[in-house]
C-alpha cells in the first residue's frame, strides 16, 4: 500500500512543472546563492561597493540552504503524506459507505454490546424500521421468536473470536410480517487489532423461501392429512397396496383396524370446530404414541419385521391402522389397548370421556383386496357402535345383522357421491286449505338420481343418513333448493308456501339458526312462507332445547310444524310450552278414519285443543274423499296425500 502511494506520488510529480517542485526550486536558490557567496568571499576585492550588510545577509541564506534540506525531509515531506493518506483514506471511506447506502442487500453496524450505529437504506425498506427507530436498539427487535437460542450462542461465539459467522434467520418486520434472510456477520477492528464493531450483511431470500416452502407443502398434501401430520387415506391406500402385492408371493398375513371417535360431531357441534380440531391433533399423536410402542414391543419379541405399523387418518373423525404379521389375537390385543387408553383419555374442552369404537378386519381371512377389507371394517365399527359404542369388534360375517349393516356402508358411499354431484332433487307435494279448497302451500320431499339417472326413493337412503350423520348435509341442499325456488315463484307474483323437514338431530343447533339466516339473507327468500318440521318425538326428547330452537326460528319470521303428532300422547301436555304454528296429525289416525270411530275421536280431540291454542292443523294420509268430508267437518285446516296430489318436480299451476 505504502509503494503504491509512493509511486502514485511520484507519477503525479511528474506532472508538475519544475518550479513547482519544492526540491527543484530548492536546488536551484541554492546554487545561486552558493555562487554568490563564492564570489563575494574569493571575488570581494572585485566588488569593493558591496557591503557587509549583504554579506550577512547572504549567509543568512546560506544557513537557509543548510537547514532547508532537513526540515523539507523530515518536517515538511512527512507532513505532505500524511495529508495525502489522510485524503485517500477518506476518499476510500467515502466510497465504502456509497457502497453501503445503495446495496441491494440489508445491512446494519453495531457495536461490541450489539447497539444499532448505522443501517443503511435497504434495511428501512425491508425490515420497516427508520434508520432513527433502528439506531441506539438490538437487532432482537428483528427476532422472529422461531431461531433456537442455541443459534444465537454459536453466532455469539464466532463473531467474538473473530471470525465471521454465517446462517439463515426467519426475522420479523415492524408490520409483523416474516422475511428470510443470509446472513453473514463480521468484526470490524481497529488499527490495534480490537474488536470494535460488527457489520451484519442480510440478504433478503423470502421468495426462495416461500416458493420452497409451497413445494414442500404441495408434496406434503399429497401424502399427509394437514391437519394431524398422518398419511392421508391415498398415500395409506398405496403403501397398503404394495405391502398386499408382497403378500400375495410371501403369504403374508396382517390386520386392520378402523377407529371412529364416538359422538365426535357432538363435541364439534357444541363445542366448535377448533375444539374438535384439537381433538383430532390429540388423538392423532396419542395414536402415534400407542402404534410405537405396540411395534416396539412386537419387533422386540423377535419377530421378523416386514413393515411398520401404518397410522392414517382417513378423514372425519375417522383413522385406520394396518399391523403387519399380526394375527386375530394380537390385532384385539392391540386394538383394546387403543380404546383403553382412549377412555382414560381427559380432553380439557370437553367434560364428558372421549371413547372410540374399533373394527378390526384380517387379512387374507376376511379379504384380500382393500375394497373387501374397508367395507368390512366399516361395516363392524357400525355394528360395535350399534351394540353401544366404546368397544371393538372383529369382523363377523355370519350376523344376518351385520349384513344389513353392509347395505349401510354401501349406501354411504351413494349418499356422498350424490352430495358431491348435486344429485338430491326436490320433489313438492301439496296441501289443500280445507276452507277455500285452494292449494297454495306445499311440502318439500327429496329425491336422490342414482348413477342411472333414474329417482330413488327416500326410504332407501333415509334411515342411513340419519345413522351416519349424513342427513344434516341433506337437509341444508333442500332447505337451499326450495328457498331458490320460492323466492323465484315470489318474483313471479305467485305466493307460495313450502315445509321442510328437519333432523332431531339439528334441533337447537346455533349453526343451523346461522345457516337459515344468511341463506335467506343470500337468496331473498320471504321467511313468513316457509314452515319447518320436527318430529313430535324428537321435540319432547328433548324439549328444553326445542322451545329455544322454536323460539329462536319464529324470530327469523319462519313457521314451524310438529310432525307425527299424536303418537306419543303425552303431546298435549307439552303442546303449548312449544308454541308452535302447525301440528300434523300423524297418519296412523287418518288412514282408516272412516271406519275407525277411536280415530275419529281422537283427531276430534287434537283438532279442539289445538286451535284452543291457536294452532293450526294438517291431516296426512288423506287418500280418499269420505276422509275430506270428515276432516271438514272437524275443522282440521289442512289435508295433505295422494288424494290431494302425490309428490311431483313441479307445483300446480294457479
Amino acid at each position: 500500500m505504502v509503494n503504491m502511494k509512493k509511486a502514485d506520488m511520484a507519477k503525479n510529480n511528474d506532472k508538475i512543472p519544475a518550479y513547482h517542485s519544492p526540491m527543484r526550486f530548492f536546488i536551484i536558490i541554492a546554487v545561486s546563492i552558493i555562487f554568490a557567496e563564492a564570489l563575494i568571499t574569493f571575488g570581494f576585492r572585485f566588488f569593493p561597493t558591496v557591503s557587509e550588510n549583504t554579506k550577512v545577509i547572504l549567509d543568512t541564506f546560506l544557513l537557509f540552504v543548510i537547514l532547508f534540506p532537513i526540515i523539507y525531509l523530515f518536517v515538511h515531506r512527512p507532513l505532505i503524506l500524511l495529508i495525502t493518506n489522510r485524503k485517500q483514506d477518506n476518499e476510500k471511506i467515502r466510497m465504502y459507505f456509497a457502497v453501503l447506502e445503495h446495496s441491494i442487500n440489508t445491512v446494519f453496524i453495531t457495536d461490541t454490546n450489539g447497539n444499532i450505529e448505522y443501517v443503511n437504506p435497504m434495511f428501512e425498506k425491508v425490515t420497516g424500521y427508520s434508520r432513527e427507530e433502528a439506531v441506539g436498539q438490538s437487532p432482537a427487535m428483528l427476532d422472529s421468536g422461531e431461531t433456537a437460542e442455541v443459534v444465537f450462542e454459536e453466532l455469539l461465539k464466532t463473531v467474538k473470536t473473530g471470525k465471521t459467522w454465517k446462517g439463515t434467520f426467519k426475522n420479523k418486520k415492524k408490520d409483523g410480517k416474516y422475511y428470510w434472510c443470509n446472513t453473514f456477520i463480521s468484526p470490524i477492528r481497529n488499527e490495534e487489532g480490537v474488536i470494535t464493531h460488527f457489520l451484519s450483511v442480510q440478504e433478503d431470500i423470502t421468495e426462495k423461501m416461500d416458493l420452497k416452502e409451497s413445494v414442500a407443502r404441495y408434496a406434503s398434501y399429497a401424502s399427509f392429512d394437514g391437519l394431524t401430520g398422518l398419511y392421508n387415506r391415498t398415500r395409506f391406500m398405496e403403501l397398503l397396496e404394495d405391502w398386499m402385492m408382497q403378500a400375495r408371493t410371501h403369504n403374508y398375513f396382517g390386520a386392520l383396524l378402523m377407529i371412529d371417535i364416538d359422538k365426535f360431531r357432538l363435541i364439534n357441534d357444541t363445542s366448535g370446530s377448533k375444539v374438535g380440531d384439537d381433538l383430532l391433533q390429540r388423538m392423532a399423536g396419542l395414536l402415534q404414541e400407542v402404534v410405537a410402542e405396540i411395534d416396539v414391543q412386537y419387533f422386540s419379541n423377535g419377530n421378523k419385521e416386514i413393515m411398520e405399523s401404518l397410522l392414517c387418518r382417513m378423514g372425519g373423525d375417522e383413522f385406520a391402522i394396518f399391523l403387519s404379521s399380526r394375527n386375530e389375537k394380537e390385532a384385539m390385543e392391540t386394538a383394546e389397548k387403543i380404546r383403553r387408553r382412549l377412555e382414560s383419555f381427559q380432553f380439557g374442552e370437553w367434560t364428558g370421556h372421549i371413547t372410540i369404537s374399533i373394527g378390526v378386519v384380517l387379512y387374507p381371512i376376511h379379504g384380500v383386496t382393500i375394497y373387501d377389507l374397508f367395507k368390512k371394517a366399516d361395516a363392524s365399527v357400525f355394528y360395535a357402535k350399534e351394540l353401544g359404542r366404546n368397544r371393538s369388534r372383529v369382523y363377523q360375517p355370519e350376523d344376518l345383522v351385520l349384513e344389513k349393516m353392509h347395505t349401510r356402508v354401501e349406501w354411504k358411499g351413494h349418499i356422498q357421491k350424490a352430495l358431491r354431484d348435486d344429485r338430491f332433487e326436490i320433489w313438492f307435494q301439496p296441501l289443500l286449505d280445507l276452507k277455500n279448497d285452494t292449494i297454495y302451500h306445499y311440502e318439500s320431499l327429496v329425491r336422490m338420481r342414482n348413477d342411472a339417472g333414474e329417482i330413488v326413493p327416500p326410504a332407501a337412503f333415509i334411515d342411513t343418513a340419519e345413522a351416519l350423520g349424513q342427513i344434516r348435509d341433506i337437509d341444508r341442499v333442500v332447505i337451499k333448493k326450495t328457498m331458490r325456488f320460492q323466492a323465484m315463484l315470489k318474483k313471479q307474483g305467485r305466493c307460495v308456501c313450502f315445509s321442510m323437514n328437519l333432523s332431531g338431530k339439528e334441533l337447537g343447533e346455533r349453526e343451523l339458526l346461522d345457516f337459515l339466516k344468511d341463506s335467506m339473507s343470500e337468496i331473498s327468500s320471504d321467511p313468513a312462507c316457509l314452515n319447518f318440521e320436527i318430529t313430535e318425538t324428537a321435540a319432547v326428547h328433548d324439549l328444553n332445547r326445542a322451545v329455544g330452537f322454536i323460539r329462536d326460528l319464529r324470530s327469523l319470521g319462519c313457521k314451524f310444524s310438529l310432525d307425527d303428532f299424536g303418537v306419543g300422547f303425552t303431546s298435549f301436555k307439552y303442546l303449548k310450552e312449544m308454541a308452535v304454528d302447525y301440528i300434523k296429525i300423524d297418519g296412523s289416525f287418518i288412514k282408516i278414519l272412516p271406519e275407525s270411530k277411536s280415530d275419529r275421536l281422537f283427531v276430534k280431540a287434537m283438532v279442539d285443543v289445538a286451535h284452543g291454542l291457536g294452532i293450526k292443523t294438517v291431516a296426512e294420509f288423506v287418500e280418499n274423499k269420505e276422509t275430506v268430508g270428515i276432516l271438514k267437518e272437524y275443522g282440521v285446516d289442512y289435508a295433505q296425500g295422494y288424494f290431494i296430489g302425490k309428490p311431483s318436480p313441479e307445483v300446480l299451476n294457479e
